[in-house]
C-alpha cells in the first residue's frame, strides 16, 4: 500500500510539472509547446496514456479544464476549454466554462463573447438522433438499412449495431461499414438472447436525445428523421413520431431489385389528451404495430420495459401512448419487409 502511495505522490507531481512547464510557455505566449505539456499534463491526471484517442474527445479537455478551475488555475483551465472548441466548435459546454474562467482572469470582452456561444451553439446544434439496429443472419439485407440512414438529409445521427450472435457474414458487413463511418457502434454478442433483449441492446448503447429502431431488413426514406425529429421538436406533447409503413414482398434472397407491393401498415395517430384515453384508443386499433419504427424521446424510452412476451410491442407502444401522443406523418415512409 506503501509502494502504491508513493507511485500515486509521484505521478502527481509529475503531472504539476507538466502543467507548471505548459504555464511558463503560455506566459511566453507560444500556444503549441503549452498545449504539448498539458497534453501531457492531462494523460496523467486522467490516466490517459494508453488511451490517446481521448485526446479527441472534447468532454476530456472540458473535465480537465474543470479540475483546473476549480483549482484556480484559471490560465490553464482556459486552455483546455479553448482546445475542447478547436476538437468541436458547437460543444456549448466549453462555451459556458470558458467564459467563467475568463472573468476570472479579468478579460471581460471575451467572456461575453464566450457567454453569447452558448445560447447560439444551443439553438444551431440539432440534437442528436441514435438509430438502433437489431440484426441477426442479414448480412445480404443489412446493407441495406444501414444505407438509407447514412443517407438521411439530417446530419447529427449515431448508429448502434446490435448483432444477436450472427452466423453468418454479417458481422463482415457491418465491420466494412465501421471503417468507413465514424458514427457507428457495432455491439456483437457472444450469445443469441432473443429479439427483445437485442432490442434493448441497442437501446442502452446509444447516447441521442431522440432514438429509433429500424429493423434490419428495413429502409428509410431520406427525409424521415428529419421530418420526425421537427415534429418532436415542436410538439413537446407527442412522445412518439413516425412515418407511414408499406409493406413488399421480400424473398431472403440476394436480389434487392423491384419488389412485390403487398400492403400499407395503419396510419392512426392518437392524439386525446387523457392518456386512457389515447391507450384505449390505440388497443381499438392496432394492427400491424408499424409504430415499434417511428422516432421517440429517448429520456422516456429508458424508463418502459420491454416484455419478452406474447403481445410484448402491444404494452411496450401503450406504455408509450400513456406518456404521450403518438403521429403518423403523412409525407414521410418506412419500407418494411415481408417473407413468403
Amino acid at each position: 500500500m506503501e509502494i502504491n502511495q508513493q507511485l500515486a505522490e509521484a505521478h502527481a507531481e509529475m503531472a504539476m510539472l507538466y502543467a507548471e512547464l505548459g504555464q511558463i510557455w503560455l506566459q511566453l505566449d507560444k500556444k503549441p509547446e503549452a498545449i504539448a505539456y498539458l497534453e501531457k499534463a492531462l494523460a496523467l491526471e486522467l490516466k490517459l496514456e494508453d488511451s490517446k484517442e481521448l485526446y479527441h474527445k472534447p468532454e476530456v479537455w472540458v473535465k480537465a479544464g474543470d479540475n483546473l478551475a476549480n483549482a484556480e488555475r484559471w490560465d490553464e483551465a482556459i486552455v483546455h476549454y479553448q482546445r475542447a472548441l478547436e476538437i468541436e466548435p458547437t460543444y456549448h459546454q466549453s462555451y459556458q466554462n470558458l467564459g467563467i474562467a475568463l472573468a476570472k482572469v479579468g478579460k471581460i470582452e471575451d467572456a461575453l463573447a464566450s457567454y453569447s456561444q452558448v445560447l447560439e451553439t444551443k439553438l444551431n446544434t440539432k440534437p442528436l438522433v441514435s438509430v438502433g439496429i437489431p440484426t441477426y443472419n442479414r448480412a445480404h439485407l443489412i446493407k441495406r438499412s444501414l444505407t438509407s440512414v447514412i443517407n438521411q438529409d439530417y446530419d447529427n445521427i449515431e448508429i448502434v449495431i446490435s448483432d444477436n450472435a450472427s452466423t453468418d457474414e454479417t458481422p463482415l458487413r457491418c465491420q466494412e461499414f465501421c471503417e468507413q463511418y465514424e458514427r457507428i457502434k457495432y455491439i456483437r454478442q457472444h450469445t443469441n438472447y432473443g429479439p427483445t433483449r437485442n432490442f434493448r441492446e441497442a437501446l442502452e448503447h446509444s447516447d441521442g436525445e431522440f432514438f429509433m429502431w429500424l429493423a434490419d431488413d428495413d429502409y428509410l426514406d431520406s427525409s424521415y428523421i428529419s421530418q420526425c425529429v421537427n415534429f418532436l421538436q415542436e410538439n413537446p406533447d407527442y412522445s412518439l413520431a413516425c412515418g407511414r409503413r408499406f409493406y413488399f414482398k421480400e424473398d431472403n434472397k440476394q436480389d434487392l431489385g423491384e419488389r412485390e407491393f403487398i400492403y400499407e401498415g395503419q396510419t392512426s395517430e392518437f392524439s386525446q389528451d387523457k392518456a386512457t384515453e389515447r391507450v384505449k384508443a390505440y388497443y381499438q386499433n392496432v394492427g400491424d404495430n408499424g409504430f415499434m419504427y417511428g422516432l421517440y424521446r429517448r429520456h422516456q424510452l429508458l424508463g418502459v420495459p420491454m416484455n419478452h412476451t406474447m403481445g410484448g410491442d402491444w404494452l411496450f407502444i401503450a406504455s408509450i401512448a400513456f406518456l404521450g401522443k403518438v403521429k403518423t406523418l403523412e409525407n414521410v415512409s418506412i419500407k418494411r419487409s415481408g417473407y413468403c
